[in-house]
């Protein structure tokens, strides 16, 4: 990998249905040169797969808990199987020192079961968070959207006249919707990275807690300080005291150098990472509620 791959990456991450000639033209290469990029990571395993990540609240899903719990080897698949009956496992993370992050879409009135689970599953509960989810936009879903969807999770970067031919519309109304889609957050594209893959690079997380009053001020910085090294576009997790960052970056005094950074922006009140090993994501949820 060199800055010209992590340029493109970053593309994708914030958009992978984006055309490789718009990419191309803002990172000053070629169509040919993107395209041949793109197909090297993906045969070469950088790019897992590309994904789209949709809206929990859709389906009824009030919250979202993000979990951090260590575990080992033999205990993890205990952690998974608990956390499964009482939601759905959106993401798991799996980091360096056996600490996993996941990523739990829970469905309305389960929120004293979380605190049970979190009870049971100490010590192996570092720390969690409940994110409260909504769709409150008057502009409501149809079963066309639903068609859409369903494509779009089985392929993210489907053709719009693919996609049109399989649901049976137009492609103008395809383009219309999948717009409203991704304009009302239904929708969001980007793409699985295989850290161990990125020769060269190394994959962080970068939390950041933050005083909610200087929320929009602190993400301002990050984009204009950090725009180089993001591999994914800020904020990861949609909340107003903590910035969950994916980033990428050369060599261990450069990701020291970021905390450092990040943790003199007037604001913040604390700073973490976490080496990513391994990125789970799961769809199957999505197409479940759909077909129900």
């Amino acid at each position: 990998m060199d800055k010209l791959d992590l340029k493109i990456l970053s593309a994708l991450g914030n958009y992978c249905r984006v055309s490789y000639r718009k990419i191309g033209a803002d990172v000053g290469v070629t169509t040919k040169s993107v395209k041949m990029r793109v197909d090297r990571m993906v045969s070469s395993g950088i790019i897992e797969r590309f994904l789209v990540k949709v809206n929990p609240a859709i389906f009824g899903y009030g919250n979202v808990c993000m979990l951090q719990v260590r575990s080992t080897a033999q205990s993890s698949l205990d952690v998974v199987n608990r956390l499964s009956l009482l939601g759905d496992i959106v993401v798991q993370c799996q980091c360096v020192g056996g600490i996993s992050i996941f990523v739990l879409a829970i469905k309305e009135g389960s929120e004293e079961k979380i605190k049970l689970l979190i009870d049971s599953l100490k010590p192996a509960i570092m720390q969690y968070r409940l994110v409260r989810q909504s769709y409150d936009n008057p502009d409501k879903l149809g079963m066309i959207d639903f068609a859409i969807i369903k494509c779009l999770l089985n392929d993210p970067r489907m053709k719009v006249s693919d996609i049109a031919a399989q649901v049976h519309a137009s492609s103008k109304t395809i383009s219309r919707r999948l717009a409203k889609l991704r304009e009302n957050r239904v929708l969001e594209f980007s793409f699985i990275c295989n850290p161990s893959a990125m020769k060269g690079y190394i994959q962080f997380v970068a939390a950041i807690s933050v005083d909610r009053s200087r929320y929009n001020e602190i993400l301002r910085k990050v984009y204009n300080d950090l725009r180089d090294y993001f591999l994914m576009p800020p904020p990861a997790i949609n909340q107003d005291d903590v910035i969950v960052l994916i980033l990428a970056c050369e060599n261990i005094y450069t990701v020291d150098s970021i905390l450092g950074r990040i943790e003199s922006y007037k604001g913040v009140t604390a700073a973490t990472t976490l080496f990513m090993s391994k990125i789970i994501s799961n769809n199957d949820w999505g197409m479940r509620e759909i077909d129900r």
